[in-house]
Parts: structure tokens; sequence; C-alpha cells
């Protein structure tokens, strides 16, 4: 279940779905919703994806800092990721049944879920 808080909004932004917290500029990167939002089935993560550092919405930049619960979940052609250095935690089953083979994981990332690649086969490198 995605949740908002009042200071947060629903963006996408070159392709990527955030949740923008205006109180602190950050950003999450997450799925794609439906109107109860529940993962939109019909709307998946594939190709390359380079996930930036910052972006400007309303005049605001805002610091991409996280990946968000099942944000990559079932995403069966994604090619390859490039996660920001400026992320610092994966949520719970991020990576979820996903069929990419290799990711490298940025030294900033301090807090990754203990299912984050539940159903997956994954390879993580750390850069470090």
């Amino acid at each position: 279940m995605l949740t908002l808080s009042a200071f947060a909004t629903n963006f996408e932004y070159k392709g990527i779905n955030y949740i923008l917290d205006e109180t602190t500029n950050t950003a999450k990167v997450t799925y794609f919703a439906t109107s109860d939002n529940t993962p939109d089935e019909t709307k998946k993560y594939s190709g390359e994806i380079d996930i930036p550092t910052k972006f400007k919405y309303n005049d605001v930049y805002y610091r991409v800092t996280s990946i968000g619960e099942k944000a990559f979940y079932g995403c069966d052609k994604i090619a390859y990721i490039n996660i920001s250095g400026l992320i610092t935690e994966i949520e719970s089953q991020a990576f979820g049944n996903n069929k990419m083979t290799d990711l490298i994981i940025p030294d900033n990332v301090t807090k990754i879920a203990d299912d984050a690649f539940s159903g997956s086969r994954i390879n993580l490198f750390f850069k470090g």
C-alpha cells in the first residue's frame, strides 16, 4: 500500500515515478500506481534506468535519496539500473521478483531492507 503524507506528491520525471517529500525536498523512487494506489501491472519499468541525484519540480530541486517499497517489484524487462550516489535506503521488496542479473550498490546506501531482493537472483556488487 502506498501512503502519502500531507506534504508528499506523486511525480513522474524522465520515465521514473517518485514520491516527493516537500518538507525535506527529497524524492523516493516508487512504482507506477493505479487510482487506488496499488502497483499498476500494465506500467512497469523496463530497459535501462538512470536514477538521477536530483531534479527540479515547480522551481524546487529534489534530491533522490531512496528506492521505495516495491519500486521495481516484478519488473522483468529491466536491463540495467544506475543507482545515484545520493541513495541511502532501499526499502522492502524494492527489487522483489525482479529478473535483473547484476546491480551495483553505491557506498552511500546504509539501509537495505532484509527482503529488498526477495524472489530475485540479482548479483549484488558494492562500490566502496
